[in-house]
């Protein structure tokens, strides 16, 4: 998953923002700070997290692309960072 790593259209953080509903075929939902990214290599990344072939499903989502203010503020406030990019903040 080379787009993860640095340069442009890199991904800065990934914060993991689901509200601990966990249950059989529940998804883990990630919100990822990436201002350089668009839907097309969102769309891309969702695939090669489904190539994996992982047990869990994915909810992708650009930070900058939300336009919800709730959701926005519980991202804020409860989501957690799983990953930052060295030297992002």
């Amino acid at each position: 998953m080379m787009r993860w790593r640095s340069g442009p259209g890199s991904v800065d953080n990934i914060h993991r923002t689901d509200r601990g509903r966990h249950r059989s075929g529940s998804d883990i939902d990630l919100c990822l700070e990436a201002p350089a990214l668009g839907l097309a290599e969102l769309l891309l990344l969702a695939a090669e997290l489904d190539d994996l072939l992982l047990p869990w499903r994915f909810d992708l989502q650009l930070k900058h692309l939300i336009d919800h203010p709730n959701l926005l503020e519980h991202i804020a406030r409860a989501g957690v960072v799983l990953w930052e990019q060295p030297g992002a903040s």
